[in-house]
């Protein structure tokens, strides 16, 4: 309900402007019920502004990583050479079972802080056990009041 009302008064408001865009209460009216109904506009996820991830994620020219979930799977979806993607806890163990039968001889595993503390420390001991070559790409995300 509250959606549709900020909507429809950012509609009222572009058609005001001219801009040339359908007004938001012409898809936000009654959408869900209208199949092939969507937004006028529409913008792909990104990283914050100022976030770190958008500099851990990158990798050097020739390599490639892995993905976990929450932000970094959205490096799916960006230019990061980046492919797959696991659970919580389960970055970059896939590389374990790949590494025999790659002839890449080492991956970047993104890897955020939330994740390193809850259960990937799991997926790197697991690593370095079976010697797979990665490197975890730590990237900590949580704020600090002084």
């Amino acid at each position: 309900m509250v959606a549709r009302v900020i909507a429809a008064g950012c509609g009222r408001r572009r058609a005001a402007r001219g801009d040339g865009t359908a007004p938001a209460s012409s898809w936000s009216q009654g959408g869900s019920s209208r199949r092939g109904a969507s937004a006028p506009l529409t913008r792909l996820p990104y990283f914050c502004s100022g976030c770190p991830h958008n500099t851990s994620t990158k990798v050097p020219d020739g390599s490639r990583a892995l993905a976990g979930i929450g932000c970094h799977y959205m490096v799916q979806w960006m230019d990061r050479n980046t492919q797959t993607f696991t659970q919580m806890g389960g970055e970059g163990v896939p590389w374990i079972g790949q590494a025999p039968f790659s002839t890449t001889r080492h991956v970047f595993v993104n890897l955020g802080d939330g994740t390193y503390f809850h259960s990937g420390s799991l997926a790197v001991r697991a690593a370095v056990a079976r010697r797979a070559s990665t490197s975890p790409s730590r990237s900590s995300t949580t704020t600090r009041s002084r």
